[in-house]
């Protein structure tokens, strides 16, 4: 059963963390920690914080599946936008969660990784046969993916992946997003009247 009760208590918890692009080392410990729970035989920790100047680097984790077919990832972004530090989540009776005004809440992307811890605990706790997991835990996404750009993708063995990082209705998916380019435009000019 999906755990309303967990879901916003991890919530909170990852709320809490200071946890801005290259500051993502509260959240990587709690979620290798969760990862062991869950009984992820391999997690990884690659180097992406030394590469880009962080304090953790992006997490892989393989779970064996118990039936056959091909591997699935599942994958979510640690960090969140300025200003992300001194996190102060506050929750109301009607179930809302919001910051107290002085920084961002940092939904973005706590709800992916949740979604992603709870469904894996729900096959888990319900014994439901299902096909080898993986999952990818990027830093730096709000830095235009730079954590993803440096992650070693050799290591992954899924073909299939979903990425909950997506504002809208509920149910609905992107099956393909414009990507981010880069450009300097320098302008060469002459000063002129309107007129």
């Amino acid at each position: 059963m999906i755990s309303r009760e967990r879901l916003q208590q991890d919530f909170l918890t990852l709320a809490s963390f200071d946890s801005e692009s290259y500051s993502e080392r509260a959240t990587a410990d709690w979620l290798v920690h969760t990862l062991v729970e869950l009984g992820f035989a391999e997690i990884v920790e690659d180097n992406a914080g030394e590469i880009l100047g962080g304090n953790a680097g992006n997490l892989y984790g393989y779970q064996k599946g118990t039936k056959e077919g091909d591997p699935l990832l599942l994958s979510a972004h640690m960090d969140v936008v300025h200003p992300g530090r001194g996190k102060h989540p506050i929750f109301y009776e009607d179930g809302t969660i919001t910051s107290d005004g002085t920084t961002v809440l940092g939904a973005d992307d706590i709800n992916g990784i949740l979604l992603i811890l709870e469904a894996i605990r729900h096959v888990k706790e319900e014994g439901l046969p299902h096909r080898d997991i993986e999952v990818l835990f990027s830093i730096a996404e709000e830095m235009h993916t730079r954590g993803a750009a440096v992650f070693d993708y050799s290591r992954v063995r899924a073909k299939e992946a979903y990425v909950p990082d997506l504002s809208g209705k509920v149910g609905t998916a992107a099956i393909a997003a414009p990507s981010l380019t880069s450009f300097t435009i320098r302008v060469h000019r002459k000063a002129a009247h309107a007129g």
